[in-house]
């Protein structure tokens, strides 16, 4: 008997690890994306990302201020995008076609 372990990584999991070290950031982010996708405008993962960023913007905004600036890279944008639509699938972002994509059904 020949069994060989495979292991699958979660093409998300550097998305994961940030929501696990910054949950009121993301929090932030799922409520900034359930408001406006309950006005009919569809969730914006870079500009919630520019507010998580400049605090100061976001009370500019009359948004809830949040007491501190995030470190987030651009290129983890697109990835916490999947993490919200895959763990919130009430929520759509516009993404372009990644391998991350796995998870979602045909």
């Amino acid at each position: 008997m020949n069994a060989q372990l495979t292991l699958t990584p979660d093409p998300l999991a550097i998305a994961t690890c940030w929501r696990r070290k910054n949950p009121v950031a993301y929090e932030q982010i799922v409520r900034w994306s359930y408001e406006d996708a309950s006005m009919g405008y569809r969730p914006s993962i870079a500009l919630y990302v520019e507010l998580l960023r400049r605090p100061h913007f976001a009370y500019r905004l009359g948004l809830r201020r949040m007491d501190s600036k995030f470190l987030i890279r651009n290129a983890l944008r697109a990835d916490l995008a999947r993490l919200i639509m895959r763990e919130e699938p009430a929520l759509k972002f516009a993404t372009r076609e990644a391998y991350s994509d796995s998870w979602r059904t045909p």
